[in-house]
């Protein structure tokens, strides 16, 4: 899996990252871990969690607040600190993107 100490690795999906992509063809492929993807709150992950083996790849864009967390009102920053602080010693996984370019990229996509 992911070289972490960790048994549980959150990616929050920040948009215009490639989230879709890493969900959908790189995240399912890796070996030695359970990947979960999908679900919204606490208590669905907790569930999920307790049915599956570490170590665990968790991702979701409402980790970064994308979708039906936002729509809640919750920021980013609550619902990473909520992650931490239910999960101590979990890791958290963030992919960036140059600023001009996921400009470009918003901008496309709001075109079409």
């Amino acid at each position: 899996m992911i070289n972490c100490t960790s048994d549980i690795v959150f990616h929050a999906g920040l948009q215009k990252t490639g989230s879709t992509f890493l969900q959908r063809t790189v995240f399912p492929s890796i070996r030695g871990g359970t990947y979960i993807h999908g679900g919204i709150g606490f208590r669905w992950l907790v569930e999920r969690l307790a049915l599956e083996s570490p170590p665990y790849l968790v991702s979701s864009e409402n980790f970064s607040t994308r979708g039906a967390l936002r729509d809640l009102g919750f920021e980013r920053e609550t619902v990473l600190s909520a992650l931490a602080s239910t999960f101590p010693g979990s890791a958290c996984l963030v992919f960036l993107r140059e600023p001009a370019s996921s400009l470009v990229s918003s901008y496309s996509q709001y075109l079409m």
